[in-house]
């Protein structure tokens, strides 16, 4: 009996022993609120032999003491300090019974501040550290909020095994190779622009929800910011070069908010659309297209602007060339006719005509809605000369809406008219001496030869005004007769023509 006494006091001493030996276990470490204060709770072997607590958090790389509670029983407590918003916070427990630290040593999640917001594709990207470095979270659900953080919507609970790790870093306490924390992600689409997204991260061990939370963080997703279409001013053919000149303006801003600028021409024939790359930034806001055949060809231009998200922002008005078209009938009569600018309403167009080298002169001035003229130049006395006409439309500010058609060059057939007699003596001017009725504009490889009956040159000139008197080369009136003339001149086109036949000298 004494002996089955001795046993029972040596057990009961072993076991008292054994008791004050056990550390506490750390249930769980939890953010609470926005304001990131973390619940830590944790459970006693032996309940019955504990006095207090003291809850260590891990600070620059030591395990520092924040409270000690006073009260055996108490299981939870809250640390209102917590940097969990920036920050792992990692926690131990000791109960003072000489066993030192709780195990396993858990960590708070880590939302990450930096929430990466798509405001193209209107996608929030969110990333968060693993609960805990044993690896037993079975699945994590990621929550919302859009009305301050007060009500969270579960967007999608994720099996833990079904996560890769978009990276790992080292557990802020343990330094093995393999003591690493995992960092996970998601992505939440179909953000509704102009709203504040309020996220958490929860935990479930096992299947069980442990009310487990990360912090919480908070991210606006502003609508974007889309640059305003650029605009054509005006599209005009050049004077010079016949190549189609476009001028355009956008602001500074709304360049910011793009990547690229492209001019796009249609002809109208079928020949289908043609990009004119610009210069991005652009250094100059007109441009010259000189791929074109201004003379036969209408161009429609439109302006495109590519946004930051890769959006095209079209100029919403083309704006298309004029094309002048025309012929000259045997009479000297032109028939001029030409579509009208499009790309702002045309207020007046005037028509010019050009003769040579003469100075243009405005005919008429034409209104909206009006695309043909005639012009009667029967009674121009160099008719010879080659006609160039253009057209000028203006809208309401002519200082930059006018546009400039292409330049029609017509050639009349020329045939010069030539007297069959002249009298030197006659009181009338124009009777007095031979050349062609109509003034010649055109001087290059002019020249008129008169010729005798033995065909021997007795007079020539080369100037288009001087006409024959009657008299040969040295000043003698010559006989009343027939003579042969030659007449050469040259187009404006450029081809040389020559004319002969008789002509009867009275005296």
């Amino acid at each position: 009996m004494k002996v089955l006494k001795f046993a029972f006091l040596l057990w009961l001493m072993f076991s008292f022993f054994e008791g004050m030996g056990q550390a506490s276990i750390i249930e769980s470490i939890s953010v609470i609120n926005q304001e990131g204060h973390v619940r830590v709770r944790w459970s006693e072997p032996n309940p019955e032999l504990t006095e207090k607590f003291s809850v260590l958090r891990l600070i620059n790389g030591t395990f520092v003491a924040l409270d000690t509670i006073y009260d055996g029983s108490a299981l939870e407590w809250i640390d209102l300090n917590a940097p969990s918003n920036d920050s792992i916070c990692l926690y131990v427990v000791d109960n003072f019974r000489g066993s030192g630290y709780s195990e396993p040593k858990l960590q708070s999640i880590l939302l990450n501040k930096t929430v990466i917001y798509n405001e193209c594709e209107l996608k929030n990207t969110i990333r968060w550290s693993e609960y805990q470095i044993t690896n037993f979270v079975s699945s994590y659900r990621i929550s919302v909020s859009i009305d301050g953080g007060t009500n969270f919507q579960q967007l999608e609970e994720i099996q833990t095994a079904t996560l890769t790790p978009v990276l790992r870093i080292q557990q802020p306490y343990y330094t093995s190779p393999d003591s690493t924390i995992s960092i996970y992600e998601y992505t939440h689409e179909n953000i509704v622009p102009n709203e504040i997204y309020h996220y958490k991260i929860e935990a479930l061990v096992n299947g069980v929800s442990e009310n487990v939370f990360s912090n919480i963080v908070s991210k606006e997703s502003p609508a974007y910011v889309r640059p305003n279409p650029p605009e054509i001013v005006r599209v005009s053919v050049n004077e010079s070069s016949g190549y189609v000149d476009i001028t355009y303006e956008t602001s500074i801003t709304d360049l910011n908010l793009s990547k690229n600028i492209v001019i796009t021409r249609n002809d109208p024939t079928g020949s289908g659309e043609t990009p004119i790359p610009l210069t991005f930034p652009p250094t100059s806001y007109m441009v010259s297209d000189e791929n074109v055949f201004t003379e036969t060809t209408s161009y429609i231009y439109e302006l495109e602007l590519t946004d930051n998200c890769f959006n095209p922002v079209p100029d919403p008005v083309k704006h298309r060339t004029i094309l002048l078209e025309g012929n000259i009938d045997p009479e000297f009569s032109v028939s001029l006719n030409w579509n009208g600018y499009e790309g702002w309403d045309v207020i007046e167009q005037k028509l010019y005509r050009k003769q040579g080298t003469e100075t243009p002169v405005e005919l008429v001035t034409l209104f909206l809605g009006e695309n043909s003229h005639i012009d009667d130049v029967s009674a121009l006395p160099n008719r010879e000369a080659l006609f160039q006409y253009y057209l000028v439309a203006y809208g309401s500010d002519q200082n930059v809406q006018f546009s400039r058609s292409n330049t029609l060059s017509l050639q009349p057939d020329f045939d010069p008219v030539m007297p069959n007699a002249f009298y030197p003596g006659s009181s009338k001017t124009e009777n007095t001496t031979f050349k062609p009725v109509i003034t010649f504009y055109n001087s290059t490889n002019y020249i008129l030869q008169i010729y005798n009956r033995w065909g021997a040159v007795i007079w020539e000139t080369n100037d288009p005004d001087e006409g024959w008197t009657g008299k040969n080369n040295s000043g003698k009136l010559q006989p009343m007769g027939v003579y042969v003339y030659l007449l050469q001149y040259e187009e404006a086109a450029g081809l040389v023509r020559t004319k002969r036949g008789t002509v009867s000298l009275i005296h």
